[in-house]
């Protein structure tokens, strides 16, 4: 427990700077120890719908410009300007200096001390783990960055420990791979003087997600212009000894288990990111690659957690792909047709609802579907761990898998109208006006 008081006196330190600096934090709210997420932000007295509980003036944030006009640091990004082309590792570089250099006068170094020391990201479990989300986008991404974190620490930031040991000497692989999930994990982006900024809020930063309690991050999280501050507020009614959460953003469990470390049973938002290859030996390959490069909608297949499979949803991008796949060379004339949610055939439109189909019956895995749902039946039932990482995969995969049979239903019916409707089917990515001259 010495480890937790100690939190709670730097937070109070904190507490007591943010409110010196001109910001608040509510005497209604306490930080208190949960059982499963560390430290929360709980009600010590009933709150309002849109109560304020904490303000944080900007400046007080660990922030780009902070670092930068930091007096030791500020001579690496002078003299490495293009760092600052990559916000995460400025702030990466600010965190790892004020853990190398606990003692030093920078302002942001209490903050630092309530930060936690360790993380239940993907990036740390072993390989073994990992291999249990084998089939998911987060295993793909997990092993990219790891390659990119042993890449970035050997080509910038070990050398530049080397070359300003002042500042950021001892910093280590760990280190860097330490200030990166803080990063990804606690900072908070905000629209500032018309421009994308992200900062690491003070004390805010203890809040955790819970995606029940309200629909998008502005819901508790707010930037105000007029004061230049962030605060956090209530987003409903809540009863003494409630946890105050906050909305992270509309995220998915793989999402949440790769940034974050967590899950969330029965989270509402689902989404898969899934795309499909041209194979080479698709009749006209260079005419359809050089289209789908060419084209906005399917120019970019990005692994971003924003799904181009959700509930009652397949993206029009992953389908006007798919639609180009399929189509024949006399049809390759008509695939403008593909990115305007619109029929080249009723060949074709089926030949993709059926590649669709197949695809998402390959990556369902049905064999160990049911063997899923009973390990983690058991896993529930005896209360494992919350962060235990079989629980949280078992988790992602069950609850992917359920989406996964929900879009096969879909396209099944799809397929039915299609085969029922002919020429008159209007696609599912259709805009409101169908031109219905594809035969």
């Amino acid at each position: 427990m010495a480890g937790f008081d100690k939190t709670k006196e730097l937070l109070s330190s904190v507490s007591s700077d943010i409110c010196g600096a001109g910001g608040s934090v509510s005497t209604k709210i306490h930080f208190v120890q949960s059982d499963n997420e560390g430290f929360g932000i709980f009600a010590k007295e009933p709150l309002l719908s849109g109560e304020t509980l904490i303000t944080v003036p900007y400046d007080l944030c660990i922030t780009v410009d902070k670092i930068r006009n930091h007096v030791g640091l500020k001579n690496v990004l002078d003299e490495n300007a293009g760092l600052l082309d990559y916000p995460d590792e400025v702030l990466a570089i600010g965190l790892m200096h004020a853990k190398l250099f606990p003692s030093d006068a920078c302002s942001w170094n209490h903050h630092v001390q309530t930060l936690p020391t360790e993380f239940n990201t993907t990036i740390y479990w072993s390989n073994e783990e990992l291999e249990e989300l084998k089939g998911n986008s987060v295993y793909h991404l997990t092993l990219m960055m790891r390659r990119q974190i042993d890449g970035d620490f050997n080509s910038i930031h070990g050398p530049l420990a080397d070359a300003y040991p002042e500042v950021l000497g001892g910093a280590t692989k760990e280190l860097y791979t330490w200030a990166l999930s803080v990063v990804y994990s606690r900072s908070l982006e905000i629209t500032r003087k018309g421009k994308h900024t992200r900062c690491i809020v003070p004390v805010l930063d203890m809040a955790n997600h819970n995606p029940h309690t309200g629909a998008v991050s502005y819901d508790t999280f707010r930037y105000n212009d007029d004061s230049d501050s962030i605060s956090l507020v209530a987003p409903s009614d809540l009863n003494t000894g409630d946890e105050c959460y906050a909305v992270y953003g509309i995220y998915p469990n793989s999402k949440l288990i790769y940034n974050y470390g967590f899950v969330v049973l029965n989270n509402p938002h689902r989404s898969i990111d899934m795309w499909v290859r041209l194979p080479p030996s698709s009749p006209g390959f260079e005419t359809k690659n050089a289209f789908l490069q060419s084209n906005p909608l399917t120019r970019n297949q990005t692994y971003d957690f924003k799904g181009t499979i959700r509930p009652g949803y397949v993206s029009p991008a992953l389908l006007a792909t798919i639609r180009v796949i399929q189509a024949e060379e006399g049809e390759l004339p008509l695939l403008q047709r593909a990115v305007q949610g619109r029929m080249l055939s009723v060949r074709n439109e089926a030949a993709a609802y059926v590649s669709l189909r197949n695809f998402i019956t390959n990556r369902m895995d049905v064999e160990r579907a049911q063997a899923d749902v009973t390990k983690l039946g058991q896993m529930l039932l005896d209360d494992v761990d919350y962060g235990n990482r079989l629980r949280c995969a078992l988790i992602v995969r069950v609850e992917e898998r359920k989406l996964l049979e929900e879009t096969l239903v879909m396209v099944n019916r799809w397929i039915s109208e299609l085969e029922s409707q002919g020429g008159a089917y209007i696609p599912p990515d259709s805009p409101n006006t169908h031109d219905a001259e594809a035969t």
